[in-house]
């Protein structure tokens, strides 16, 4: 009787265990889908088409849909395009 309540509650811990991971692989697998897919995207402006037929630049398209934020900068190829040999603020190029 005892191995019987033992088995018991153990099988009902794993259980609940198997349905946590279930639960977390399905919410996985759904960001995974809404990250899937070819993204219409303007050659020259990089905006992006939405289901709704308009136009989002990429930051506001993809925080609308995932959990990523965006922080800006500027590379260094940039930096010469646009600066030329100007010293950055940090006295860096």
């Amino acid at each position: 009787m005892i191995v019987g309540i033992v088995t018991a509650v153990t099988t009902a811990v794993l259980f609940g265990v198997l349905l946590l991971y279930t639960q977390r692989l399905e919410n996985a697998v759904r960001e995974i889908r809404s990250l899937k897919g070819m993204l219409p995207i303007c050659s020259h402006c990089k905006k992006i088409r939405g289901s709704d037929n308009a136009w989002y630049p990429v930051e506001v398209y993809m925080s609308k849909r995932t959990d990523v934020t965006f922080s800006h900068g500027i590379c260094p190829e940039c930096y010469v395009t646009l600066y030329g040999n100007l010293p950055s603020r940090g006295g860096e190029k």
